[in-house]
């Protein structure tokens, strides 16, 4: 079994139309860092 690893970096909505369909098994996204409890730095 082979295993691929790609990377993307770009805005998701264009970068998803490079991508063949049916070709993804799994997709990894960074957390939201931005986060905070204080609800008046969220945007």
């Amino acid at each position: 079994m082979e295993i691929k690893t790609d990377l993307y970096l770009g805005d998701c909505k264009e970068q998803l139309k490079l991508i063949p369909d049916n070709s993804v098994d799994l997709i990894v996204t960074s957390p939201p860092y931005f986060i905070r409890k204080n609800n008046k730095n969220r945007k």
